[in-house]
This record gives structure tokens, sequence and C-alpha cells, in this order.
């Protein structure tokens, strides 16, 4: 019987890690328009200086870990669009928006009342 159920639980994780694994980010299917940064691409240009990073996410998260150099502007302040043009009025370089996690929609919505 424990053989059985320890079975059945390895089944289910291994199920939901492929499920996990095929919704990949979630975001990328609601936002079709929003184009992204892989991460591998994302390092290489932020070693070479190549973007401004905005983390949308709140000044608690962003106090706990953030990308070195990065702009927080969170995306539930009411001054958000007016900081994010006053920045990309101040360059030329892309404006990449993060927040973390897999499921994490901030940047997603950053971008589209960015545009």
């Amino acid at each position: 019987m424990m053989l059985l159920r320890s079975m059945l639980v390895s089944f289910f994780l291994l199920s939901m890690s492929i499920s996990w694994a095929q919704e990949g980010f979630p975001g990328r299917e609601k936002f079709p328009d929003i184009p992204y940064i892989e991460l591998e691409d994302f390092y290489k240009g932020y070693t070479n200086n190549e973007y401004i990073i905005v983390d949308v996410r709140s000044q608690f998260e962003y106090n706990v870990i953030q990308v070195k150099g990065s702009h927080n502007i969170p995306l539930g302040n009411d001054d958000y669009e007016s900081k994010i043009t006053a920045l990309a009025q101040k360059t030329t370089k892309p404006i990449v928006f993060y927040c973390n996690g897999r499921r994490c929609m901030k940047s997603y919505k950053a971008a589209v009342q960015s545009k």
C-alpha cells in the first residue's frame, strides 16, 4: 500500500512539473504584443549596460532584493506613467521592465501602460 501511495505521489509531482514546464510564462500568452528578453540575452545586455531596467514591484519588494542599478517605479503608484515618461526622455536605451516570478504580470502590464 505504501509503495502504491509513493508511486501515485511521484506520478502526481511528475505530471505537475510537466504541466508547469509547458505553461512556462503565462503572461506571454496573455500579452502577445509585448516583446520579452530571454534571461541569457538580458544578462548580456545588462553586463554591457544596454538597458534601463525598471523594477515595477512595490518598494518593500525592491528593498528586499533587486537587480543592481535598476529603478524602482512601482506599477501601483499614481505617478507611474509620468515617471516612466520622464525616464524615457532621458535615454535612448530600451527600457526593460521586470518583476519576480514566472506568474508575475506586473512587468507585462507596465509595458502595456507605458506604450
